[in-house]
């Protein structure tokens, strides 16, 4: 679990909730990872809610390397709204508007 670390916390993650959560990340970041593996997209995302801690997590694979994890106190109903939240974070994190950018347009 320690060679997994975490490059952003926002609220940053004491040391009890990284003990309570970690271990589920972890697990769904693999799970995420295989279905990256399997379905060949860049965009395969895992939803998980845990009752035994009331926390809801979302992950998506930016690359084969890093991944974008959300973690919710409780169930959340409307899993859409926060797809499409993680893929708007995560597209950013591509940066295919600046590529675009700097492709010239075939005329």
């Amino acid at each position: 679990l320690g060679t997994l670390p975490a490059v952003f916390s926002h609220p940053p993650m004491d040391d009890d909730a990284r003990q309570r959560h970690w271990p589920t990340v972890v697990s769904l970041i693999a799970e995420a990872h295989k279905l990256l593996k399997q379905q060949g997209r860049a965009d395969s995302r895992v939803c998980h809610f845990e009752q035994k801690l009331n926390t809801t997590y979302y992950v998506q694979q930016v690359d084969a390397r890093v991944s974008v994890v959300v973690l919710f106190d409780g169930q959340k109903k409307d899993n859409g709204t926060c797809l499409r939240f993680i893929s708007f974070i995560v597209e950013g994190m591509w940066c295919r508007n600046v590529v675009a950018m700097l492709n010239p347009k075939d005329n």
